[in-house]
């Protein structure tokens, strides 16, 4: 009981209930250990996660629930006390990995969600979950499929509530964009809407930030610098502090490309913007390869080499093959891959 009602105090000390209380998270998941209820300990676990992730500390969050999928083995299917935690599990695994920037993982924990039987009455749910890794691994027809299957599988299911599924959904915009395909574009972002119920869906608090990046980054794959720095102009500014700030699951790949976009455009402040979006290195990998990459972009052939080091870890094809062109005898091989991917040469 004490961990029930520990568990309840900390989600309830906002009227937002998005952020529970730390402290307060991290007693209800001593008292669920106490008491090895795997279905507490796995809700206490989501607590104390996100309230890492608010804060910043990304690669804490998803290190502590790697902990929680590890629950799964435990939880009986045939419980109703344990299902919302296995579909939450699957959620919130794919959900850490990409706040990581683990796309690997992200993209692993989504394909086991297809086997899991407990997820086969939502598969526009099971389907979300690999579009967004797949886009951001540059592996866009599989991503774009996925994107059909989520789509349509969703307007069968009544089109329901599913605003944690509109970055999935911003994400097939990225993917067409960075393809060149403006219709197909246009037509997802239209999408985005009629998933978050709202004329504009990017000020949206579970999109906004990635609507930035995705639109900030097709963009600048297009030469339209003055456009991308336009998205990112109130994202990673001088005087910012990333663990001062409260944030979202997508904020590190924005502020990491700021400072990116910055320099590509020469910007007065973009020298502070990278040493503002430093910290983001440690905490996603997405983004320290593309802060690495701002750096190679100012001379640091040393930090082209991490960035496409850290690219091929995360099977990023589609950013290693835009870091590649940046080194003349690689040049070729980078070309080669853009059009392997159906997307034109950048425009800068």
């Amino acid at each position: 009981m004490a961990a029930y009602l520990t568990a309840a105090a900390a989600w309830n000390t906002s009227p937002v209930k998005i952020t529970p209380d730390h402290d307060l998270s991290a007693a209800a998941l001593a008292a669920a250990r106490a008491i090895d209820d795997p279905a507490m300990i796995s809700g206490a676990l989501d607590a104390v996660t996100c309230t890492l992730g608010r804060a910043g500390r990304m690669r804490a969050a998803f290190d502590l629930n790697a902990e929680r999928v590890t629950l799964l083995d435990r939880l009986p299917r045939h419980d109703p006390r344990a299902g919302f935690e296995i579909t939450d599990i699957f959620h919130m695994a794919n959900e850490f990995a990409l706040m990581a920037g683990e796309l690997p993982t992200a993209a692993a924990n989504a394909r086991r969600v297809q086997l899991e039987a407990v997820m086969l009455g939502q598969p526009h749910n099971s389907a979300s979950q690999l579009v967004l890794p797949l886009a951001l691994q540059g592996h866009f027809d599989e991503a774009l499929s996925h994107a059909d299957t989520m789509w349509h599988s969703w307007q069968r299911a009544g089109r329901p509530a599913a605003r944690w599924m509109s970055p999935s959904v911003y994400a097939t915009a990225l993917c067409a964009g960075l393809r060149g395909d403006e219709e197909t574009r246009a037509t997802w972002r239209a999408n985005a809407g009629l998933v978050i119920g709202g004329p504009n869906p990017t000020t949206h608090r579970s999109l906004h930030m990635f609507s930035v990046f995705a639109d900030a980054r097709i963009a600048m794959h297009l030469g339209r610098l003055d456009e991308a720095a336009s998205h990112t102009a109130s994202v990673c500014t001088p005087s910012a502090d990333w663990y001062a700030t409260s944030h979202w699951y997508y904020d590190a790949y924005a502020w990491a490309l700021a400072a990116e976009v910055a320099v590509l455009a020469d910007l007065p402040d973009a020298a502070d913007r990278l040493t503002a979006a430093a910290p983001v290195a440690a905490e996603n990998a997405w983004a320290a390869a593309c802060l690495a990459r701002a750096h190679g972009r100012l001379g640091d052939r040393a930090a082209l080499d991490r960035s496409i080091a850290t690219w091929e870890r995360i099977e990023a094809r589609f950013e290693r093959a835009c870091t590649l062109l940046l080194i003349p005898d690689r040049a070729p091989e980078g070309r080669a891959e853009l059009t392997a991917l159906g997307c034109p040469q950048p425009a800068y």
